[in-house]
């Protein structure tokens, strides 16, 4: 076991050049002083990097950084502070943006930078308006399921919207209906440089942190049949083989609580050779701890 506090962030950004107001994002100064805060004994370093693959004991008590989604900001600004004061990062990617060359936004972030820029009130209205569905006629299509479990820090409507589009909505229809609002309210140049390039991911991984896999398409695995679960991970694992050059052990799950992931997925994390899984959420799972190791969510910090 590793009793490691490991902290996930995701968008870490500079209050005066974002341009989503709405968007739930940890700044560049507050990042900052939260490395110089911490004790730079207490933070797994990049020379430790093979004491966590060999989830060596000596790690214990220590903090480990960890950044989903492929973010820009994780190589343009992360990777930097990092380097300079020779801390270890794990990058967990998710890996159909690689595979275009425009990177079209994946579903999950076109909703995020949707209610980034028209705040939830707005977002939620002018989606379920283009659906043709009332707030009410949604929540019939999530009675008795778990909302608050996937999304503990939301308020209850955001919580059931949020649960509604990832958990329930097919996926293809998320998709158009999110591209059709981004097309419509977003100013385009506003979506340009979101992902990592090819380039970048090569980049974080020969300064010597580690990447890890997020799916490919970023959606809960545990919506898909095993056979699809396996399938999409085959893929990212081979995704990112092509760019860095070598085999991955680490894999945080897409969207990350407990009903993200069910017992197929724990069976194929171990089939696809996985050593360990994260989660996104700070809860101790004794069973199969080294693919339910917990995270602290940086609003957490």
């Amino acid at each position: 076991m590793m009793e490691l506090k490991t902290y996930m962030f995701h968008y870490i950004r500079n209050p005066s050049t974002n341009k989503f107001p709405y968007l739930n994002y940890f700044s560049e100064e507050k990042f900052i002083n939260l490395l110089d805060s911490i004790p730079h004994k207490k933070i797994v370093s990049i020379d430790e990097k093979f004491l966590l693959e060999k989830k060596s004991k000596l790690l214990n008590g220590k903090i480990l950084f960890t950044f989903d989604d492929a973010l820009k900001e994780h190589h343009n600004f992360v990777l930097e502070q990092f380097i300079k004061r020779n801390i270890l990062g794990i990058f967990f990617v998710p890996t159909k943006p690689f595979i275009s060359n425009n990177q079209e936004l994946l579903s999950v972030h076109k909703s995020h930078l949707l209610y980034g820029y028209l705040g939830w009130e707005s977002y939620i209205k002018k989606f379920l308006n283009k659906l043709g569905l009332t707030y009410n006629e949604m929540e019939k299509q999530i009675e008795n399921k778990d909302f608050k479990t996937a999304y503990p820090y939301d308020e209850t409507k955001i919580a059931k919207f949020k649960y509604f589009i990832n958990y329930v909505l097919e996926l293809n229809l998320l998709n158009s209906i999110n591209t059709f609002l981004i097309k419509e309210f977003i100013p385009p140049e506003f979506l340009d440089n979101f992902y990592l390039t090819k380039k970048e991911l090569k980049n974080i991984y020969d300064s010597g942190m580690i990447i890890g896999a997020h799916g490919h398409n970023h959606v809960p695995l545990s919506s898909m049949s095993e056979t699809d679960q396996y399938l999409d991970l085959k893929k990212s694992i081979h995704i990112i083989k092509s760019i860095i050059g070598k085999d991955i052990n680490f894999i945080s799950y897409p969207f990350g609580d407990l009903s993200s992931i069910n017992k197929s997925t724990i069976k194929v994390v171990k089939e696809l050779k996985f050593k360990f899984g994260f989660l996104a959420e700070n809860v101790f799972i004794k069973n199969d701890y080294k693919f339910t190791i917990p995270r602290i969510d940086c609003v957490d910090i």
